[in-house]
């Protein structure tokens, strides 16, 4: 699980960019960390995240964590 967390870090800052603050990211972290040994409390914590996402940066941004999520989490 913890390989899965690191990749939805990763994938994270790469469609955010520059767009979200270091306390924002950490906040994801936090979230992401806190589920890293059962499948489906992170999943729980992706739905979350993307739910941040889409209520202060934006609905594309969210939407494609979503897609990138899933195909890490299959």
């Amino acid at each position: 699980m913890e390989h899965e967390v690191t990749q939805i870090k990763q994938v994270t800052r790469e469609i955010l960019g520059a767009l979200p603050s270091q306390m924002f990211l950490g906040r994801i972290d936090k979230a992401l960390d806190e589920c890293a040994y059962d499948r489906e409390k992170l999943c729980i914590a992706c739905r979350k995240v993307e739910g941040m996402v889409r209520l202060f940066i934006g609905v594309e941004e969210a939407r494609e964590l979503g897609v990138r999520y899933g195909e890490i989490l299959r």
